[in-house]
C-alpha cells in the first residue's frame, strides 16, 4: 500500500474518532466534528461534566471551556478562529458574521452579532470577553466602531447608551 494512501486511512479515523468523542461527550443529537485549525486560545461552549470548565451565568449557570495556546497565535488570530466556528454546539456565535481588527488598545468587531434568543446573549459576550481577558484587560472591545452597540447587544429595554 502507498504510504500516502495510510496517511489518508489515519487522518480519517483520526477524525471519526474525534467526531464520536465530541458526541458522546457534547450529549448531542448528531456527531460533531472539532475544529481543526486552532489559532490562539479562545472560548467554546462545554459541559458540566468537563472537569476543565468554567462556570458563566446567564440564563442559569452554563459552561465555557478554553481551548488553544496563545502561543499559536495573537488576540486577533484567536477572535477570528472562534468566529470561523459554525456549529451550535460548540459556539454561540454559529449564526454571526462577524472578524476582529485589533490594536493595541482596541478590538473592533466588524459585522453582525447574530443572537438565537435571550439566553444566548450572555454565552456569545462571555465567548468574546473571555477570549479577549486570555490576552489582557486593557481593551476597549467596539462593535462596528461603536462601544455602545458591543456593550447594549441583546439589551431589549431601549436605556442602554
Amino acid at each position: 500500500m502507498p504510504k500516502l494512501y495510510i496517511k489518508f486511512i489515519v487522518s480519517g479515523l483520526a477524525i471519526v474518532l474525534t467526531s464520536v468523542v465530541y458526541y458522546f461527550f457534547q450529549g448531542s443529537t448528531q456527531p460533531v466534528i472539532a475544529p481543526a485549525q486552532v489559532g490562539g486560545a479562545y472560548y467554546l461552549l462545554s459541559s458540566q461534566l468537563n472537569p476543565n470548565a468554567v462556570p458563566i451565568e446567564g440564563c442559569g449557570t452554563e459552561y465555557l471551556e478554553r481551548v488553544g495556546d496563545k502561543t499559536t497565535g495573537d488576540l486577533q488570530t484567536a477572535l477570528n478562529t472562534l468566529f470561523s466556528i459554525k456549529l451550535s454546539e460548540l459556539s454561540s456565535l454559529y449564526n454571526s458574521t462577524v472578524t476582529a481588527q485589533v490594536t493595541d488598545s482596541t478590538v473592533d468587531l466588524q459585522g453582525q452579532l447574530i443572537s438565537a434568543g435571550t439566553c444566548d446573549v450572555p454565552r456569545i459576550l462571555n465567548q468574546i470577553q473571555k477570549t479577549i481577558s486570555e490576552y489582557g484587560d486593557n481593551y476597549k472591545v467596539t462593535l462596528n466602531g461603536s462601544e455602545s452597540a458591543f456593550r447594549c447587544f441583546g439589551d431589549e429595554s431601549g436605556t442602554c447608551e
